[in-house]
């Protein structure tokens, strides 16, 4: 983590159990099309101690993209497009 943000080892210490909350930010929106899906969302993980008394950070991601293939299959295991 002090790679991805420098100074947070001097404030928070080294090898410190912390936990994570994911929070889902507005409502997702979804993509389809014939050959491929997509899901595009934004999020937020907030860093707190070990017992989530006490919150170190906040980070925001905007909007992401998860990018899915897709295809049919018949029973026999032929793929169709």
């Amino acid at each position: 983590m002090e790679a991805f943000m420098p100074g947070i080892t001097e404030n928070v210490g080294y090898d410190v159990p912390l936990s994570a909350r994911f929070k889902n930010i507005g409502a997702p929106r979804f993509i389809f099309n014939k050959e491929n899906a997509k899901v595009k969302f934004s999020m937020e993980v907030e860093v707190w101690d070990k017992d989530y008394q006490e919150l170190y950070l906040t980070i925001r991601y905007r909007d992401l993209i998860l990018d899915f293939d897709m295809w049919l299959e018949h029973p026999d295991g032929q793929n169709e497009i």
